[in-house]
């Protein structure tokens, strides 16, 4: 049964916005965009501070300078994901209330959580975190929980966390799949709903012509990302996409699990290409499609 129903299948990725020495002319242009177009959009209180911290701040006054009520998926901090971290159940409520405060909303329609140990072993036992998450829920303070998985999530744990969440994000793209082989075989089979991050990152670099001395990726960047680029060179000739986003876009959209793509960006122009793409882009071909998922059971095997 679909649970993310009412879900763009592109969303904004916010995670930039509101930082310090950002233009804040610049940064509003990109949440008015995103309120003219699907009014979604995706953020984290890791980015600016905490959940007081400048992007939340920022958005908080951009959304009321303009006179808008974006939805969002929001990262939740729960108790137990930092192994020194009290079992208790003051994280996830108070990090809700605090989220909802700073935000001016009654309410998170998505929270995006996690796994540790810890978290784990207190879902098996009923205990604090995983009640505070259902009362949160029956409270009407979340309306939904995706869970985000990992390359470390074994289909045990998969398995166990089925009745808290509604549906998973996990990082997808061409050159990454940050999941297990035999977890991400249960996401295809079970037909369980996907958010897809870091969906766009750094895909206006011009991997053909790639220099990674003078454009270095990212630190988060997985380090055999170079040879994977290689790798899929021949698939994305055969492709006839006009882009890597177009790619990207579509290689996703051959899952029909996968239901939303999260794609982050400090500038409009590259905002207006995903939502262009996002109209656009055509479901890839099986055969490439496959091509590509071969790659990655390789990668990750």
């Amino acid at each position: 049964m679909p649970t993310f129903t009412d879900l763009p299948t592109y969303i904004y990725g916010a995670g930039d916005v509101g930082l310090p020495g950002n233009d804040y002319a610049n940064d509003r242009e990109l949440i008015r965009i995103v309120a003219e177009n699907n009014n979604w959009l995706h953020a984290s209180p890791d980015y600016g501070g905490g959940v007081a911290g400048g992007t939340f701040k920022f958005l908080r006054k951009a959304c009321d300078d303009l006179g808008v009520k974006p939805k969002m998926i929001l990262k939740l901090f729960i108790a137990g994901y930092d192994s020194g971290a009290p079992a208790t159940t003051d994280d996830p409520v108070r990090n809700v209330h605090e989220t909802l405060e700073v935000l001016g909303k009654d309410q998170i329609e998505i929270a995006q959580i996690w796994g540790s140990d810890r978290f784990y072993d207190d879902i098996r036992e009923g205990g604090p975190i995983s009640t505070a998450l259902q009362q949160l829920r029956a409270d009407g303070l979340v309306a939904k929980y995706a869970f985000q998985l990992d390359s470390g999530v074994s289909a045990d744990q998969w398995a166990l966390i089925q009745d808290i969440v509604d549906g998973y994000m996990m990082y997808l793209n061409a050159v990454e799949r940050d999941a297990s082989n035999e977890v991400s075989g249960l996401l295809q089979q079970s037909g369980a709903e996907v958010i897809s991050l870091r969906a766009l990152a750094r895909i206006f670099v011009e991997y053909e012509t790639w220099d990674a001395e003078t454009t270095p990726m990212p630190n988060y960047t997985h380090p055999d990302t170079r040879q994977r680029v290689e790798d899929l060179k021949r698939i994305y000739e055969r492709s006839g996409c006009k882009d890597w986003v177009e790619f990207n876009m579509s290689f996703r959209r051959a899952f029909p699990n996968v239901v939303s793509t999260i794609g982050m960006t400090t500038k409009p122009p590259h905002l207006n290409r995903y939502l262009e793409a996002d109209k656009e882009t055509q479901p890839m071909q099986y055969d490439l499609a496959a091509d590509i998922s071969a790659l990655q059971e390789k990668w990750y095997a």
